[in-house]
């Protein structure tokens, strides 16, 4: 009995197990009647194979006693229990063995024997890579294939022994390396058998700092910089059972790969911060100090970077008021002023003193810490604790002032700046308007702004950032609409990687936005996050563009976390296991080749167009890193360049003989078009040119400032011509060139007969506009 390696194979087994399991569930009166005649067959079956074990073990050479060890905790199970005559104690006394002692065996031919024993260490942590693992066999592949498969889909351990009992009754795929038991397939252990330290009022565990990143360190880095981010879970809405994780990530890896440092758990949280952050600290510590070893030769400086915490967090961490305290701000040691119930941070034109690393240390503002000691975070070596915990613009700027703008326009603030009922249906018919037209690139679209309490931060930052300009134009007041733009354009810089040249530019922005902000909607509303706004340029200038500091990407694996929880009794163990299950299936190979492989071109067609020099495959769909282009949705087709220019991308296409990795993209802004009722020629922009038409400016004298500055075509009075597209180009002088050439070559028309045809078409566009509509006059109708 061997493996499937054919389609034909493959087919075969999908049409026999569909077959098989129809007969199972039509017969299962009649199994139920012949279950002792099964019963016995179960029996000799396992005798036979008992026989055929017993008959290679003694005659192989290899010494079994050496390979299975069995562990400590191990001894206290009745392994010697003699086996009684029914097959159900048989079959539960071999799930026993293999689920306890995990040996695999592979049998090719009876003639050789391979045990690959695995068993879980007590002191092994969870992420250790072994460099020295085993090739993978073909033999194998099939029950990898399934562990790995379960892993990435988070398949429930009963729902995993219910599939393996239907493969194990399939004959046409070998299954007898197989387990009867999920937990033998995914190698669970049968305890955690690791160490929980009771950290007040809950307990937490430790997975290692150092060893998440041996799965993602290179022996080519010079350091490796950490990005920390600290933060509460709740895992149920009928209790106080929550996580606070320590996670962490290696900056500057093209994908993000968030992996657990350390996990609290209770039904609190922790009561004391420096008893949640020692296991942590030590680690840290030494890293810092001695490096990471990639090998016998190569040890890599560690640096701890960065922390994204929200307000709460970090106040806990640091042992500083919270955010509703008079000395609240971490950044400098402004003075809150208690007004309309709140504790509100008034704008002031003065510069206000910044908090230091030495003035944290030495208690030096005692208003401002909640504890007689720092946090024990300062044990760890080069590290500055005020400018080390960003402000994270995510908590911040879209939970924090973004979605406070648009409930102060809906109902919380002042009259004069309120929203009316007409003006909120306005605006929610422009959100909706506006949802066809938004592309893949943001998973969630827009929504009713009446749903602002259920808004995501992906949302939120879609409005602030992308559509609020748009749909808030003519709907909000003008002083309210230009505090909003000094947000919005300042976030925009704040958030490129490119714009740091005008950087103090965004910071007078921000200061403009809190003085108006508070002119507007009133002193009682400048809170907490709306003068953290004041200290952003501080975090643009240390760590760059806003999200290279944010906490976007611990709250997206923080909804990873908590689908590792099946159940709410030992949640804590439940994490640990399903990332023994992890480490125990997944190649440690594939840690150092997560980045997935851009481009990737997608859908085959043959619709064109096409370049003459090309005569490659047509594909519909490009995707890149972080966006795609599909020329088959009118969403995803146009591009941006860096030089401002908005392109339309009208087809993929791949050269199988150019061995380049690198994409080329002709982008030909400029078309030379024959119109055909004239048979003139013309130099336009490409996007003057849709569906076998082009358009023509009504007026003469603006024709070349239209052409040469590629004026959209909703600014001037224009007429659609029926035309074809003679040639294309990336620049105009090219385009010029194309079109004198397609003149002369073509001898489509002379110079003359150009001038004539243009005054004959411009009579005649006349007399049409006396008993015809425009284009753009049917779509303002």
């Amino acid at each position: 009995m061997g493996y499937l390696h054919t389609n034909y194979d493959i087919l075969f087994y999908i049409t026999a197990y569909i077959f098989q399991s129809y007969i199972f569930h039509t017969h299962n009166l009649n199994m139920n009647n012949n279950k002792n005649n099964n019963n016995i067959t179960k029996r000799r079956k396992i005798r036979n194979e008992m026989a055929m074990l017993e008959q290679i073990y003694s005659t192989s050479d290899i010494n079994y006693e050496e390979i299975y060890t069995v562990s400590d905790d191990d001894t206290d199970k009745p392994r010697d229990k003699p086996l009684d005559d029914t097959a159900d104690e048989l079959c539960e006394e071999l799930h026993s063995s293999i689920y306890y002692d995990n040996i695999n065996i592979n049998i090719n031919n009876h003639s050789t024997l391979s045990i690959n024993n695995v068993l879980i260490n007590e002191n092994v942590r969870l992420f250790e890579v072994n460099n020295s693992s085993p090739a993978r066999s073909p033999d194998y592949t099939f029950k990898e294939d399934l562990s790995a498969w379960a892993i990435q889909c988070n398949i429930s351990h009963i729902a995993l022994n219910k599939l393996l009992k239907v493969l194990k009754k399939n004959k046409h795929i070998y299954t007898d390396n197989l387990p009867n038991d999920s937990r033998s397939l995914l190698i669970t252990p049968k305890s955690t058998g690791l160490k929980l330290l009771p950290v007040n009022p809950g307990k937490y565990f430790h997975f290692g700092l150092e060893s998440g990143l041996l799965c993602y360190a290179t022996s080519n880095l010079s350091e490796i910089k950490v990005a920390i981010g600290i933060d509460g879970l709740p895992l149920s809405k009928s209790s106080n059972s929550q996580f606070w994780p320590i996670l962490a990530y290696v900056i500057g890896l093209q994908t993000k790969q968030v992996f657990p440092v350390g996990i609290y758990h209770g039904y609190e949280k922790p009561k004391d911060s420096d008893l949640f952050l020692d296991e942590f600290v030590k680690e840290a510590q030494h890293l810092v100090n001695n490096g990471i070893k990639i090998n016998e030769t190569t040890s890599i400086k560690v640096i701890i970077d960065v922390f994204c915490c929200d307000a709460p967090a970090c106040a806990f961490l640091l042992k500083i008021k919270y955010h509703s305290g008079f000395f609240s701000c971490s950044r400098c040691i402004i003075e809150g002023e208690y007004y309309k119930n709140r504790v509100c941070f008034p704008y002031s034109n003065i510069a206000i003193t910044k908090r230091t690393h030495e003035s944290y240390t030495n208690l030096m503002y005692e208003d401002h810490h909640t504890s007689t000691t720092s946090s024990k975070l300062i044990e760890i070596p080069n590290l500055n604790l005020v400018s080390l915990f960003s402000m994270d613009y995510m908590h911040l700027t879209l939970f924090g002032v973004t979605r406070k703008l648009i409930l102060l326009w809906l109902s919380k603030g002042p009259v004069n700046v309120r929203l009316n009922s007409l003006s909120i249906g306005k605006l929610n018919k422009s959100l909706l308007d506006i949802k066809q037209h938004i592309t893949s690139d943001f998973v969630r679209k827009t929504r009713p702004i009446n749903e602002i309490n259920r808004w995501k931060a992906t949302e939120l930052r879609l409005f602030l950032i992308y559509i609020g300009p748009i749909v808030l134009k003519n709907v909000v007041k003008y002083e309210v609409y230009i505090n909003f733009m000094s947000f919005n354009v300042a976030m925009m810089i704040l958030l490129s990687p490119d714009h740091s040249h005008i950087v103090q530019f965004a910071d007078k922005l921000l200061h403009y936005f809190v003085e108006s902000f508070e002119k507007l909607y009133g002193t009682e509303h400048v809170l907490f996050n709306v003068h953290g706004l004041l200290h952003l340029i501080d975090d643009y200038q240390r760590f760059g563009p806003l999200d290279n500091s944010s906490a976007f990407v611990f709250e997206n694996f923080m909804k990873e976390l908590k689908t590792k929880v099946r159940k709410q009794d030992q949640c804590l163990e439940q994490v640990i296991n399903r990332y023994s299950e992890l480490q125990n299936n997944v190649n440690p190979e594939q840690y150092n080749n997560l980045e997935q492989k851009f481009p990737k071109l997608e859908h085959i067609h043959q619709n064109g167009p096409v370049e003459t020099n090309l005569t490659g495959t047509q594909y519909k769909c490009l995707k890149l890193e972080k966006f795609k282009v599909n020329v088959d949705s009118e969403k995803d087709c146009y591009i941006l360049s860096k030089s401002g220019e908005v392109v339309k991308c009208m087809n993929n296409e791949y050269n199988k003989h150019n061995s380049s990795r690198y994409i080329y993209i002709t982008m030909d802004s400029w078309i030379v078009v024959n119109y055909l009722e004239d048979e003139s020629v013309e130099a336009v922009p490409n996007f003057w040119y849709h569906q076998n038409k082009c358009i023509w400016p009504n007026k003469k004298n603006i024709l070349k400032h239209c052409i040469v500055k590629r004026i959209p075509i909703t600014e001037f009075d224009h007429t659609y011509l029926k035309a074809r597209i003679l040639c294309s180009a990336v620049s105009y002088e090219e385009v010029r060139k194309k079109a004198s050439k397609a003149q002369y070559d073509s001898k489509l028309l002379g110079i003359e007969e150009m001038k004539s045809s243009r005054k004959a078409r411009a009579k005649k566009r006349q007399k049409l506009q006396f008993f015809s509509i425009t284009f753009d006059s049917v779509k303002n109708i």
